[in-house]
């Protein structure tokens, strides 16, 4: 399904992008130096291309400066010193962005690909209680 959304086609130039709300939690992974680290925090709007947002990669706190045009471009700054910088494609249908970009730590750079997906909560009021819901 991911994959799905690096096979996109870009908008044309001059379309309007259809409204998005980044704000929610997001999980994933950035894949760089032959190393998988998984990302995990929350994103939230401060306009409809505008977002900030704080998460852990490997467990590490680390803030988000993002940027929704007609890529969506996020800033990693990690208390441990990593900083990162990634690009990629919103697909609206999956509620994930997958791209590319880098991260540098101590002066070492490694290209970076990722993927993350907005965490969607559980609708109640089907009359079943399914996984995640606390109702029904």
């Amino acid at each position: 399904m991911l994959v799905a959304a690096l096979l996109s086609t870009p908008l044309a130039a001059g379309a309007a992008l259809p409204p998005y709300d980044l704000t929610g939690h997001w999980t994933g992974v950035i894949l760089a130096a032959s190393q998988a680290f998984l990302l995990d925090g929350d994103f939230t709007a401060s306009s409809a291309k505008v977002f900030t947002g704080e998460v852990e990669v490997e467990g590490v706190p680390c803030t988000v400066r993002g940027k929704r045009k007609k890529v969506v471009k996020l800033r990693l700054v990690c208390v441990d010193g990593t900083k990162g910088k990634l690009k990629g494609l919103l697909d609206i249908e999956t509620n994930s962005v997958i791209g590319a970009g880098r991260l540098k730590k101590n002066g070492q750079k490694a290209s970076a690909e990722f993927a993350i997906e907005k965490i969607i909560p559980a609708v109640c009021g089907n009359g079943t209680v399914e996984a995640g819901e606390q109702c029904d």
